[in-house]
């Protein structure tokens, strides 16, 4: 391309970018005209400027703030300088605080003359003396510095390790309800961040329940909580109904039940127990002190004599048959022999009758053929 062919080209871009400009310059002038002519138009309108408010002026249109009003509560509890009771002490008193405004608000002062006047035994005897020997301490007139000095003196410093050996050991063992009062009670003291919550909650609950809520993705800690105690509740629910039914399927006592088994008695074919004796109402039968099975009770006297009155059993108490003729006497005494010899030898086995007598014996009673058998009467008589 020759040089003159150069020159033409630069001088046809020059031209259009002229022409733009020229363009532009038009379209400037347009919007200098609209502007011009609102300008104009604004300016014809007749405006009323306000004066400046003053500072008195603002002041007196400013609506004052709502006035405070202190809550009707009772005063917090005396404390004694109990370790164990002081957090609840100093809690209620900052609660009191805030609910008394008027008389507390930015008022350091009166809170600790508060504080002072409900304290009892050594904690008044410490607060009392150091404002004796120190009026002018500066404790006394800022409630940050004696809420300091107090909680040198009777904060529990084992307390959060307590609260955690708690926390740790606590598990669901009533109700969900109660269990997430506790637990939510404990995570707040120990200032536990919401996944550590919602991990702790799901692993201390019972197995059904942490069960149950295996199938639902919950991010939310209160909405666990709910989520748990409507489980918990529908479980409850449901065993109890379980129970009921399991209750009234159960057959109760109906007179076609078979009749309650009999005693056995031991004593031998020939003779009639009470398993082969017919049933019989008689006095017998309803004393309480006649037991064939067991050994025979120590009878009264009184007993012994309704016995002899009524021709009963001496032994056993049954009227169809006498003492020596008594089924549970020959077992009894079978029994005895069957034993063998007793540890403690009586008086009739240690006598030998084929023994010649080298000492003299007194007869203090003797057997008179005449009475009748097992009589005795004395000697001489």
């Amino acid at each position: 391309m020759t040089e003159a062919e150069t020159l033409q080209d630069e001088n046809q871009r020059l031209q259009a970018r002229l022409a733009e400009l020229e363009a532009a310059a038009h379209e400037g002038a347009q919007e200098n005209l609209r502007l011009q002519a609102r300008i104009e138009e604004l300016g014809a309108r007749d405006y009323t400027v306000d004066p400046p408010l003053t500072q008195s002026d603002a002041l007196r249109e400013t609506p004052p703030p709502p006035a405070l009003r202190d809550v009707k509560i009772d005063l917090p509890p005396e404390f004694d300088g109990k370790v164990a009771e002081y957090a609840a002490f100093i809690g209620y008193c900052e609660f009191y605080f805030d609910n008394k405004p008027s008389m507390f608000l930015d008022n350091d002062k009166n809170k600790v003359s508060l504080v002072i006047s409900r304290l009892c035994g050594r904690a008044a005897t410490w607060a009392h003396a150091l404002r004796r020997t120190e009026p002018n301490n500066p404790i006394f007139h800022s409630w940050p510095l004696f809420y300091a000095e107090l909680n040198s003196l009777y904060e529990d410093t084992y307390y959060m390790e307590q609260m955690r050996r708690e926390y740790d050991a606590l598990e669901q063992k009533g109700s969900a309800r109660t269990f997430a009062a506790e637990f939510k009670a404990l995570a707040t003291i120990l200032h536990k961040g919401k996944d550590d919550k919602i991990y702790d909650f799901k692993r201390k609950l019972k197995f059904n329940v942490k069960t149950g809520l295996t199938i639902a993705t919950i991010t939310d800690f209160d909405s666990l909580i709910a989520k748990a105690i409507e489980l918990d509740q529908a479980l409850f629910e449901d065993a109890k109904a379980r129970k009921k039914t399991e209750q009234s399927q159960k057959p109760g006592p109906s007179s076609s039940a078979p009749p309650p088994p009999q005693p056995r008695n031991n004593s031998s074919s020939s003779h009639q127990g009470p398993r082969n004796r017919p049933p019989q109402n008689t006095l017998s039968s309803q004393n309480p002190s006649s037991s064939p099975l067991g050994p025979c009770p120590h009878l009264t006297a009184e007993e012994k004599n309704r016995r002899e009155a009524l021709h009963l059993c001496r032994f056993c108490g049954s009227n169809e048959h006498f003492k020596k003729d008594c089924p549970d006497l020959h077992v009894k005494l079978k029994r005895e022999h069957n034993k063998g010899p007793s540890r403690y030898l009586t008086p009739v086995s240690t006598s030998n009758v084929n023994a010649p007598i080298t000492s003299s014996v007194t007869v203090s009673h003797i057997i008179s053929p005449s009475s009748s058998l097992g009589k005795f009467n004395p000697q001489g008589q």
